[in-house]
């Protein structure tokens, strides 16, 4: 993919490709007692973190069960927008953390960790897709080059 926007001309200021995790999301809500059932409603919800006022959004929660303690502890962990933040919110031993560590560490061998950033508030899809890594157009020349008709 890096090498794709190589190709035509884009750069990691142009784009950056946002990384998040199931596993990730999965042991944030498990670990403020968040039941499975509620994974991909709360995940539906999360995903407005950024589109709605932040009290709808503990409103919204709360139609799930979710107290507003829990709510602001939930969006406030999913913030994160560094590997090292997420670690602070889960134990050492992570399966999840661990995994994209690791995955971080080879796009750093490889030369790519300028196109890559963690963002736990990317959820889109999460509550369907066991993986998944988003593209995030930093630059309107970039929205438009990805708008275009015959890309």
């Amino acid at each position: 993919m890096c090498d794709f926007f190589t190709r035509v001309g884009l750069t990691p200021e142009d784009v950056g490709i946002k990384i998040n995790s199931r596993g990730i999301v999965a042991e944030v809500l498990q670990s403020l007692n968040i039941p499975d059932e509620a994974f991909a409603a709360t995940c539906v919800i999360i995903d407005k973190l950024d589109k709605i006022p932040l009290d709808a959004l503990k409103d919204d929660l709360a139609a799930l069960g979710i107290s507003l303690e829990t709510a602001t502890q939930l969006t406030e962990i999913l913030s994160a927008k560094s590997l090292d933040a997420m670690a602070a919110s889960l134990p050492p031993s992570s399966p999840a953390l661990k995994t994209l560590t690791e995955l971080f560490s080879f796009l750093d061998a490889y030369g790519l960790s300028d196109w890559v950033v963690f963002d736990a508030s990317v959820i889109r899809g999460l509550s369907y897709v066991r993986e998944r890594a988003y593209l995030n157009c930093n630059s309107w020349e970039c929205r438009r080059f990805a708008q275009q008709p015959n890309r």
